[in-house]
């Protein structure tokens, strides 16, 4: 109990237990406010108490880990984790070996205006019931949901009536052979 107070001092734990389960994934993640890292020792992530990461600071990951506290923690350094709780906005690198698949995005019942990535509106309307090519995978802004529409441009989820993926066909590799080709017709 603090001297001169009515309320009890509060620990909580800042320990997190993980389901072990290491996923490689790159990209950056930029953080929303002053915020603690957790360094990972047999399956839990345990507070750093020595270090901290500055409000609007970009860090790159290679690593993502889940906690048992439903966070997803991001490997922005040697043994030291940033947890989602403390991200304004996430971009996924893995697309660098493969296209980002896309989906058709559908604005629902009132207009939707548009966000960059850093949550700032970007002046853009996009109209009741129009349909939009987006990236499928979704984008976190401010702990929200977004779908990225162009370079720095994002819907929020909470503003579509649906989302349906795009098929794109299989690109025509120009180094198939004569008998590859001819295979077709059979």
């Amino acid at each position: 109990m603090l001297i001169g107070s009515a309320q009890s001092l509060i620990i909580a734990s800042a320990d997190t237990q993980t389901n072990g389960q290491i996923v490689n994934a790159n990209g950056v993640v930029t953080t929303n406010k002053l915020t603690n890292i957790y360094a990972l020792r047999n399956n839990k992530l345990v507070k750093v108490t020595n270090r901290a990461l500055i409000s609007d600071s970009a860090w790159v990951f290679n690593k993502t880990l889940s906690g048992d506290d439903g966070l997803t923690y991001y490997h922005v350094a040697t043994n030291e984790w940033l947890p989602s709780n403390a991200i304004k906005s996430t971009s996924n690198n893995n697309q660098a070996s493969t296209p980002r698949e896309k989906t058709s995005v559908t604005i629902g019942k009132w207009a939707s205006a548009t966000v960059n990535s850093n949550g700032d509106r970007t002046g853009n309307i996009l109209p009741t019931s129009s349909s939009w090519q987006a990236f499928a995978e979704a984008s976190y802004i401010n702990g929200k949901k977004f779908y990225q529409i162009s370079s720095n441009e994002f819907v929020s989820t909470e503003d579509l009536a649906s989302s349906q993926p795009i098929y794109v066909a299989p690109a025509y590799t120009p180094n198939t052979t004569h008998q590859q080709r001819s295979n077709c017709w059979k």
